[in-house]
């Protein structure tokens, strides 16, 4: 019922950003783009030394991930420890804090997205 609730407020807090942004500014696309590019840059590049920390990580959350949601259920006033959980588990991957892996992550999600992209541009190139 919590991460419900969680996910429906992040969700609104999502589309009231983008409504703030698209009152402010000429191009909310564009200010969007920058933004998100902004972010992603500032994680640097996706050395070998990042990505051996992202997978680290990654195996560390989802092994606590399992039983996380289970955790929050009973204990529905435990954000702040479920979120220090969280950190402690990102830390113990080799990042520094949670906004570091953050960002970490959304330039994974990019690199993920342009080489499968490309990869069906490929196929439907061949296609023709």
């Amino acid at each position: 019922m919590k991460s419900a609730l969680l996910f429906k407020t992040s969700l609104l807090v999502a589309v009231a950003s983008c409504v703030l942004l698209t009152a402010q500014c000429d191009n909310p696309k564009e200010a969007l783009y920058k933004k998100y590019h902004e972010v992603v840059s500032s994680a640097g590049e996706l050395d070998d030394e990042k990505m051996q920390k992202y997978i680290k990580t990654m195996r560390i959350l989802r092994k606590t991930g399992i039983n996380f949601e289970k955790w929050l259920a009973e204990n529905p006033d435990g954000a702040q420890k479920g979120f220090s959980k969280i950190e402690s588990a990102i830390q113990e991957g080799g990042f520094e804090d949670y906004a570091t892996f953050v960002k970490v992550n959304a330039k994974v999600a990019w690199a993920w997205n342009m080489a499968q992209a490309e990869v069906g541009m490929e196929r439907q190139k061949n296609l023709n």
